[in-house]
């Protein structure tokens, strides 16, 4: 599996949750995340690829000046739509292309970082991103209605999967 498939495959999970979701239930704050809700880790792991997308062609990503769209946070079909562009935007990207990544690190100066990169390593970023997200995203179906049906693998790293089905506890 390439890296391109990668993404497109945990994007479709991300998909097929979201819409078996109502409205109600994507944006209830939830105790467990301190307050946020399934739809606001949604929006986080979409806008880092929309930021992605939106930038890639000048060559330069931060991914500090995502855009945070809160329709992402609270409407399910706007979300679905965004996902389904953001998998086209994937599936017609030039993996090898040359970036230049710009990050902050640290909240409490201007201190920031430039590093070379390219749209495949940054992809490889989205995917590691997009899991640890939905991880907790799972935590918080469990807790909204433990009757939701959600795959073994949403929200688990390729490589706890492979460790898992290796030693047959998956």
């Amino acid at each position: 599996m390439n890296i391109i498939k990668a993404n497109i495959n945990v994007l479709t999970e991300l998909h097929d949750l979201v819409q078996i979701l109502d409205d109600n239930q994507y944006a209830k704050e939830l105790e467990v995340f301190s307050g946020s809700t399934i739809g606001m880790h949604t929006r986080h792991i979409l806008e880092f690829y929309l930021c992605l997308f939106q930038q890639y062609r000048d060559g330069t990503i931060s991914y500090d000046k995502r855009i945070r769209d809160i329709n992402l946070a609270i409407d399910t079909e706007y979300t679905l739509d965004a996902i389904k562009r953001i998998k086209t935007s994937i599936e017609n990207c030039h993996i090898d292309k040359d970036l230049t990544l710009i990050g902050s690190i640290d909240g409490s100066s201007d201190a920031s970082f430039v590093m070379k990169t390219n749209i495949g390593r940054e992809l490889f970023y989205n995917l590691e991103h997009s899991i640890h997200h939905m991880a907790l995203i799972k935590i918080g179906v469990y807790v909204i209605d433990s009757e939701i049906k959600i795959s073994d693998s949403f929200g688990v790293a390729p490589s706890t999967l492979r460790y898992k089905k290796d030693k047959n506890t998956l």
